[in-house]
Formats: structure tokens, C-alpha cells, sequence
């Protein structure tokens, strides 16, 4: 499941709480689910919602790095 959607990390947290995070995010997007079926129906859902979203990427400001 952890490589099921791309652009998510998902992973079974300790209380068996399904979780997803949106990779490079900014502010972090973090998805949780009673079970992998409801995670990925709440993925579909988030993603329908956010058609442009991109991968936020971090750039230091020029001549800093």
C-alpha cells in the first residue's frame, strides 16, 4: 500500500488508524482512514478537490546557499 498512490506516503499507524501524507507539501496534507478502502476513497476525494496541486517545492533565495 505504501507505494500504491503516487505522490503519498501511506502507513498503518499503532491504533491500526490508516494514514496518508502528500509528499512535498507545504503545509503538510495528512489523510487518515479507518481502513485502505476509505484512505483511498478519501485520496480520490482530496485529489478531485485539488486538480492543480503540485509538489511544493523549497528553493533557498538566490546567493543565501
Amino acid at each position: 500500500m505504501t507505494d500504491a498512490i503516487p505522490g503519498f506516503h501511506c502507513w498503518q499507524g499503532v491504533g491500526g488508524i490508516w494514514y496518508a501524507r502528500r509528499l512535498g507539501t507545504s503545509p503538510p496534507v495528512v489523510i487518515r482512514a479507518e481502513s485502505q478502502d476509505e484512505l483511498l476513497a478519501k485520496i480520490d476525494a482530496w485529489q478531485s478537490d485539488h486538480p492543480t496541486a503540485e509538489r511544493y517545492y523549497w528553493h533557498p533565495a538566490p546567493d543565501t546557499y
